[in-house]
């Protein structure tokens, strides 16, 4: 069990943790911002960052493209791998 001096020590450390990491996060984004060559696309991409709103990529057009295309394409290759009978009319 903890003492109640260092639960109150343990308490003050975290917070004071807390304040260095978002006066460090304030400083970088400033920073970033300020140098940007573009400011206010700077300021949405650090708001979007920290919503945790991901970028669009290229990759995620292709996954539903290349879905699509396997989709298409099973069926023949099925055909394909199913061996051929003297009865066979197709």
């Amino acid at each position: 069990m903890m003492r109640a001096e260092d639960l109150e020590n343990y308490r003050r450390f975290t917070i004071q943790y807390k304040q260095d990491i978002k006066k460090a996060k304030k400083v970088a984004n400033d920073n970033a911002i300020n140098t940007a060559r573009n400011p206010t696309k700077c300021r949405w991409n650090i708001m979007n960052q920290e919503r945790g709103k991901k970028k669009e990529t290229e990759e995620n057009y292709l996954l539903p493209q290349a879905f699509g295309n396997f989709f298409a394409k099973v069926a023949d290759k099925l055909i394909d791998e199913i061996p051929k009978t003297k009865d066979d009319s197709i």
